[in-house]
């Protein structure tokens, strides 16, 4: 069984452009996918996206 947490869309601040970036998690386990999972994986990846700035 495959579940999918609701995505996150985190726009992208307008100084650099706008934009926004959709985070998706997917699981392939029988586990209830952690609410929050998606907000801890943004803090981690939307900084190594090129471009990308805190704010």
């Amino acid at each position: 069984m495959v579940r999918v947490l609701p995505t996150a869309i985190v726009p992208a601040p307008a100084k650099d452009g706008g934009g926004s970036y959709e985070i998706a998690i997917w699981r392939q386990d029988d586990l209830i996918p952690d609410g929050t999972a998606r907000f801890r994986v943004a803090d981690k990846v939307l900084p190594t996206v090129p471009g990308w700035t805190a704010g």
